[in-house]
């Protein structure tokens, strides 16, 4: 389970990470950190939902 939680935090962390980078690079302030966390969360929680069925949570 803890690898679950650090997979979510890494997906959360690096569309986080490459939300902020394309608001410096293209001034989308504070839309592109907003946007990649909230991608990083969407794919966080679905990998850990795939999981926790699969196996029989």
């Amino acid at each position: 389970m803890y690898a679950l939680v650090f997979e979510f935090l890494a997906y959360l962390g690096g569309f986080g990470y490459a939300g902020w980078w394309l608001e410096e690079r293209n001034g989308w302030q504070p839309w592109g950190l907003l946007g990649g966390l909230l991608l990083g969360l969407a794919f966080g929680l679905y990998r850990m939902l795939r999981e926790a069925k699969r196996i029989g949570l």
